[in-house]
């Protein structure tokens, strides 16, 4: 599917099953993009329109919209998320500067006073199917997932969520930099799994730059069933990843900030490809500075276009959130940026990284902050 594919080995979470290489360690820093300058990537032209979206080929039409446009027919693009039926998105429903687009749901979610039979504070596996499109039916059309309900659940409180994405590699549960946090005894956490058959990398970013990627019909999905399933605040959905899972991370803040709250993504950029991107996200990204895995293009462009739909100036002050745990002496917090819609970049020394305790503490620092 990518059409980089030694470059999808340790980075991203695409979504088929194939035995995965030495190099796929979720630990490992790889090679993520690496070599994306020699296909365009790194030359792609970096300005950006009004709205702030990139088109197909990297560089911003007139119009901010994605020369790809569509996403798939699964998609769930929808009326709930302003979308057409087909899952793309409508005309005309790109957030502005102003912060248009960036309605959240709201409300208790219909699993509230819902028995949950998975142990508290244990990750529990499921399986579900999804509709994708044609192409992807075979590979994507069923997943599995993780949740992880807080030690003290009750079924009649409504609970925050945090949806994760770990790198490349991952083949089953395991700890996320967020899961051994504080913060994550009063949420219920999201775990989700590439697919083994795409080397066990997320069908976003190098790995899979399709703007109808198969992973987000599957967050689309997986989300509904856990509101099902579990009580849900559903204005408060939070998405992170790194590497991999940092690149469909960025790839849902670009479609999904409907239901999304706000992100927080290490080691990756927004791929190539991808539908509009649609209303203002708040987010807090990270990169090492020396980290020749992740094109510092798509990285900086990711962060450009969620400048705009911010409605933030160019203008950088010191962000400090008073958290001594973790160092955030490289931080810097965009002004300007409209209310409730933040924008944090952290140039963090270093190469390819998780994120580290920026990620397990900073993350929801930024995130608890918002109204």
């Amino acid at each position: 599917m990518s059409t980089l594919p030694s470059l999808s080995r340790a980075f991203l979470l695409a979504g088929t099953f194939l035995v995965c290489a030495p190099a796929c360690s979720s630990d490992a820093p790889g090679t993520q993009g690496g070599a994306l300058g020699a296909a365009g990537g790194n030359a792609v032209a970096g300005a950006l329109n009004a709205a702030g979206a990139l088109n197909a080929a990297g560089a911003l039409n007139t119009a901010g919209a994605s020369s790809a446009g569509a996403a798939s027919t699964a998609g769930a693009g929808g009326a709930a998320s302003g979308g057409s039926a087909a899952g793309a998105p409508a005309a005309g429903a790109s957030g502005s500067a102003a912060g248009g687009g960036g309605s959240h749901l709201m409300g208790r979610s219909t699993g509230c006073a819902k028995t949950v039979t998975e142990l508290p504070n244990a990750w529990a596996a499921h399986e579900i199917k999804v509709t994708v499109a044609a192409a992807y039916a075979a590979d994507y059309g069923t997943r599995p997932y993780f949740t992880r309900p807080p030690k003290e659940y009750d079924m009649n409180k409504a609970y925050p969520v945090v949806v994760w994405g770990q790198g490349c590699g991952q083949s089953k549960a395991e700890e996320t930099q967020f899961s051994g946090s504080a913060a994550a005894a009063g949420v219920i956490q999201i775990e989700l799994l590439a697919n083994p058959k795409n080397h066990q990398c997320y069908s976003a970013g190098p790995d899979g730059d399709h703007a109808d990627s198969p992973e987000v019909p599957y967050f689309d999905a997986v989300l509904a069933e856990v509101q099902q399933n579990y009580c849900v605040d559903k204005s408060k959905v939070y998405m992170a990843g790194w590497s991999s899972g940092g690149w469909l991370t960025a790839l849902l803040a670009c479609t999904r900030t409907d239901v999304i709250k706000a992100v927080g993504w290490a080691s990756a950029g927004l791929q190539l490809n991808h539908p509009e991107c649609v209303g203002p996200m708040p987010a807090i990204l990270e990169r090492g500075v020396d980290d020749g895995g992740t094109p510092l293009a798509q990285t900086e462009q990711a962060r450009e276009s969620l400048r705009v739909r911010n409605g933030c100036s160019t203008e950088t002050e010191p962000w400090d959130p008073g958290e001594k745990d973790f160092d955030t002496s490289t931080c810097v917090s965009y002004k300007g940026c409209n209310a409730g819609f933040p924008l944090v970049w952290c140039p963090i020394p270093g190469g390819h990284n998780n994120g580290g305790k920026l990620a397990s503490v900073g993350y929801w620092k930024l995130w608890s902050s918002l109204p």
